[in-house]
């Protein structure tokens, strides 16, 4: 069976639980002198023990089967004991890969195997299997950057409408470095980047990603969305009803448009509930 480490929740709307790797929890830093014959032969026979160059290369998957990446190091401090583990991430046909510190407390391990379509077809819905239709499950690892950028995108967005601060956290550098990697930035893209960057608390990077998207198209509805969040998380209650304001005034004439980013497989029902919002910070305004 092969080893592998799970981070439980992450990537997906839920708390982030410690990773599972199947097999058990690996061991304190190993000793730098080698142990008597007889020690040897007991500590190599207890199921908790494992060598830390046996987790070298172990792949670390989410608890929807998909895998992440794997381990690249294993991290010591000053008194040997492992304070955690580094795992490459990311990464297209070799290029674009990026690595990210993972605490011990943040790792399980686990002796249930991945689980494919091959493997989950028993039980009402087949339990957390892999992705259907499939044999294997789908490897973030592996997927283009436009494909990962957008999972990623979504994820942190579910992530932060839940909460979830911790798991915003963790992957929004991942998210962020997936936009990075695209050779151009469309409207789309941008949008994207800055509601990444609000969901991580950054609203001055949101600003410019959407004076950024107004220098290409100056009436894009993004520019409004995105400002009247940022200006919201800055307390700047003028300039986010002006980006209200902006947003209603533009709206008809941008929607007749039709670009693709309006539509209903795209942020439609983003921009509706903008609309909305919209209309009851006009009417708020009107009333104060």
């Amino acid at each position: 069976m092969r080893t592998s480490l799970l981070l439980g929740g992450l990537l997906s709307s839920v708390v982030i639980v410690s990773a599972f790797a199947q097999g058990s929890p690996p061991a304190p830093a190993p000793s730098a002198t080698p142990p008597a014959a007889s020690s040897t032969t007991s500590s190599t026979s207890k199921s908790d023990i494992w060598r830390a160059s046996k987790l070298v290369g172990v792949n670390v998957y989410n608890d929807q089967d998909e895998k992440l990446g794997a381990i690249s190091e294993i991290l010591l401090d000053k008194s040997g004991k492992v304070e955690g583990v580094v795992i490459g991430v990311g990464g297209f046909l070799g290029m674009g890969a990026h690595d990210i510190k993972v605490e011990m407390s943040k790792l399980k391990f686990t002796d249930e195997p991945v689980k494919t379509a091959a493997t989950s077809t028993t039980g009402a819905g087949g339990g957390a299997g892999g992705a259907g239709g499939g044999g294997q499950p789908p490897d973030i690892s592996q997927m283009s950057p436009e494909e990962r950028a957008n999972r990623l995108f979504n994820r942190v967005m579910l992530l932060a409408e839940s909460g979830k601060q911790d798991s915003v956290q963790f992957f929004l550098p991942m998210a962020l470095g997936a936009y990075a990697q695209l050779p151009a930035l469309d409207a789309d893209a941008r949008y994207h980047v800055g509601m990444l960057e609000l969901a991580g608390g950054n609203a001055n990077a949101a600003l410019a990603q959407a004076d950024t998207i107004g220098r290409s198209i100056s009436t894009h509805l993004f520019i409004y969305v995105l400002r009247a969040h940022a200006y919201q998380e800055l307390g700047n209650k003028q300039l986010e009803a002006r980006a209200y304001a902006d947003f209603l005034r533009n709206e008809p004439a941008e929607l007749a448009k039709k670009r693709p980013e309006y539509g209903a497989d795209a942020h439609q029902d983003a921009l509706n509930s903008f609309h909305a919002e919209a209309l009851r910070q006009g009417r708020s305004g009107r009333t104060s």
